[in-house]
């Protein structure tokens, strides 16, 4: 390309240093000010690491303190009356922080104690407490609310955790725990007289503060702006206006529910900030001039040729590489020129690399077919093979049927034993293969089905008598809710029964003492076309939406874990899906971790009779 004119950009970014020099200066000028007020404004800083220090070590110290009542605990499982008597007392005198400890038994009566009082609670019954209540529902940590001790007459917390062996609760170890220290770390971190820090309990009454007094008068700060966003979780710097006075301070939520505050005064902290923001406000202003007049300087020495060069790119972007080699333009830039030349050679490099790229196609979609078909090929096996392993698999069960009717017409109940373990786990291993060879069929093509005309009551009471013993193995409670005349279906009974069974059998599975319900309607949709829903609902572990996601996979369960606990191959949601859209329906999902599942089959009443193809099936 024709090139009139160049210079170098050594000139141009050598004025431009001196304008980013000019700039520096006004920046240091600035920085200069507001330096004079670092102190004030590094108080803010201070504030939030404040906090920080004494939410950690406030958490340390009752952290620590239920790691030692939790070793504690586990000592106290398998030993004498005498040795726990023993062991309370020497954890006591090596934690002075404990005013007592003691031991419940799993009713709530105290069983072992060390204390510093003269009077002994042996025997007393404390079933009725809170800490004891709490301790036994939740099997977890409980945290009293802070209190004057009668023992040591200073502030304390009751720490309660449930002593367990082999997941039987034992008893529970109570301990009363001086929450003193927490007076002496506010004081250790107390900046000055304008800062003031405190911490509040989940009611808002004073735990530690600067005036001594107030903390033990148990004055109550419930009704502090601060103390109530804290309470509800917020946290960080906060304004805000106390009694008629602004005031800005920050705040953090422990994982107890206690309060950690430290408040100023708003001007003083504030006064830095607004000879900050003024200062920045000038110096935005002078950068806005200094760009302007650069903007002017360099449009028509490096803007304008960038542009030409930008039209180029978009021509090479549309596969219009002739074009944008043919376009000329005028570079007074030498810098830009080599730019210029080596666009130039990419768009040759590009027009030799998509030649390449029409090659790679090629083979790759190749590639893609001779994939596809080894999927087939391999679907195709599992069909095969799973109908190879069902034939044998079939006369292993038939033969321990005879000899199980065998073994109890003789009455040797050994014998019975183990024909029995025989057929269940061949019973388990058949439907496992069946699982696969429906899932072989349905990737093979080759599902078909065989429409029946039924009516859904009659159905309905054969899928409770079937999955009835499923359900009071985890000693659940199965409630069916469907009205009176649900009319009949006419559709694949065999698979819709699997579905419904399928949905039945995974929310037994995963609930525990729980409640399951099957709830079956008959809707109408817009296009006046009748449905049957059967929405089964269970109260067990729930699920995450990752494990949503993944859920109708085949050979997919929740995470490795729940296989490990629940056993399956995954597959029965898997052949839900497919069945339910083979059918003319779907089915779908709503979860949540810990609160159970809901999952909701829709199915035509009348399924009208079609070809057995599942590519549109497989496809979905």
């Amino acid at each position: 390309m024709p090139v009139t004119k160049t210079y170098s950009l050594q000139r141009f970014f050598s004025r431009m240093l001196i304008i980013f020099a000019i700039q520096i200066l006004l920046v240091g000028i600035a920085i200069l000010f507001v330096s004079v007020h670092f102190i004030q404004s590094g108080i803010i800083e201070r504030q939030s690491l404040l906090v920080n220090a004494l939410v950690t070590q406030s958490n340390r110290y009752l952290s620590e303190t239920e790691e030692v009542m939790r070793s504690l605990a586990y000592e106290l499982t398998a030993s004498t009356v005498s040795y726990q008597t023993r062991l309370l007392t020497q954890i006591r005198t090596a934690y002075p922080r404990f005013a007592s400890l003691y031991l419940l038994d799993a009713k709530g009566y105290v069983q072992v104690e060390s204390t510093a009082s003269s009077i002994s609670m042996l025997g007393l019954d404390l079933m009725n407490t809170a800490y004891y209540q709490q301790a036994k529902t939740s099997n977890k940590t409980y945290f009293s609310d802070p209190f004057i001790s009668l023992v040591s007459g200073r502030t304390a917390i009751t720490i309660a955790i449930p002593v367990m062996l082999h997941d039987k609760l034992r008893g529970i170890l109570v301990g009363e725990l001086d929450v003193n220290l927490l007076q002496n770390t506010l004081e250790q971190f107390q900046l000055d007289n304008q800062v003031v820090s405190f911490i509040v309990d989940r009611q808002g009454t004073l735990l530690a503060h600067p005036n001594r007094q107030w903390v033990q008068e148990r004055q109550n700060f419930g009704d502090w702006l601060l103390v109530k966003q804290g309470r509800a979780g917020a946290s960080g710097f906060q304004v805000f206006n106390q009694n008629d006075t602004w005031m800005m301070g920050s705040v953090m939520l422990m994982a107890n529910g206690w309060v950690v505050i430290t408040t100023q005064p708003l001007l003083l902290g504030a006064r830095p900030l607004i000879v900050t923001l003024c200062v920045a406000l000038i110096i935005f202003v002078v950068n806005l001039v200094i760009f302007f007049l650069i903007q002017r300087h360099h449009r028509r020495q490096i803007i304008e040729p960038l542009s030409t060069l930008a039209e180029r790119a978009n021509l090479v972007a549309q596969g219009q590489y002739h074009e944008a080699l043919s376009m000329q333009q005028l570079i007074y830039v030498q810098e830009v020129a080599s730019l210029s030349e080596s666009f130039r050679l990419m768009v040759n490099f590009i027009k030799e690399r998509d030649k390449a790229l029409e090659k790679q196609i090629v083979v790759l979609e190749t590639a893609k077919n001779a994939a596809e078909a080894a999927t087939q090929a391999k679907s195709e096996f599992l069909a095969n093979m799973s109908h190879e392993l069902r034939t044998p698999l079939n006369a292993i069960i038939g033969y321990a049927e005879i000899l199980q009717m065998d073994a109890e017409e003789k009455s040797e109940e050994t014998f019975v034993e183990y024909t029995q373990n025989i057929l269940s786990s061949g019973e388990h291993l058949l439907t496992i293969i069946n699982d696969v060879l429906d899932i072989s069929k349905i990737e093979a093509g080759k599902m078909e089905l065989h429409l029946d005309r039924f009516e859904v009551g009659d159905m309905l009471n054969e899928i409770r008598t079937m999955v009835d013993p499923l359900v009071k193995h985890n000693k659940n409670t199965l409630t069916v809710s469907y009205l009176t005349i649900l009319g009949e279906m006419q559709t694949d009974l065999v698979k819709l029964r699997q579905c419904v069974l399928n949905l039945l059998s995974n929310a037994a599975k995963f609930t525990q003492q729980g409640q399951i319900t099957l709830e079956v309607k008959r809707i109408v949709d817009h296009n006046n076309e009748s449905w049957i829903t059967f929405r089964v609902m269970d109260t067990g572990i729930g699920m995450t939406t990752e494990q949503i996601n993944k859920l109708f996979g085949a050979f997919t369960q929740m995470d490795s874990s729940s296989t490990r606990r629940y056993g399956g191959t995954g597959l029965g949601l898997a052949l839900t899906r497919h069945f339910a859209r083979l059918l003319g329906g779907d089915v779908n999902v709503i979860s949540e971790k810990g609160k159970g599942s809901t999952f909701t089959l829709f199915i035509p009443v009348m399924l009208p009779k079609v070809e057995n193809n599942m590519d549109e099936i497989v496809s979905i």
